[in-house]
């Protein structure tokens, strides 16, 4: 799929892909669920990084986008959000599969390797 993706940027003259959404299903109210994968964190990762890949290897830069704790729609824009959580929550299901992240395609910060 990744490959596909890539061939149908490059015959319309796009040269980055902002995607895809790694974030992972943790409720069925959250407004952008369509978007991710699973709620399983490695195969989240996994699926990412084929993909990611596949439209890397044609030459279109990927920009991974929503990576963690995008759950609220309402009021996003207008009050801003607050998210209130411990080091541990926020670190614990961080798609595996993306902690190989060999190309740099994480938008914002760094995670430790294990």
């Amino acid at each position: 799929m990744g490959e596909m993706l890539g061939n149908e940027a490059l015959l319309k003259g796009i040269n980055g892909w902002y995607a895809p959404a790694v974030n992972l299903h943790r409720s069925p109210f959250e407004g952008r669920s369509f978007e991710y994968y699973s709620e399983d964190p490695l195969l989240s990762g996994a699926m990412a990084t084929s993909v990611s890949n596949g439209v890397a290897s044609k030459g279109v830069y990927v920009t991974v986008k929503h990576f963690a704790m995008n759950e609220q729609e309402t009021n996003r824009v207008n009050n801003g959000i607050a998210t209130f959580a411990n080091e541990q929550a926020i670190r614990e299901p961080v798609p595996e599969a993306l902690r190989d992240d060999r190309q740099g395609r994480l938008d914002g910060g760094h995670l430790p390797r294990r």
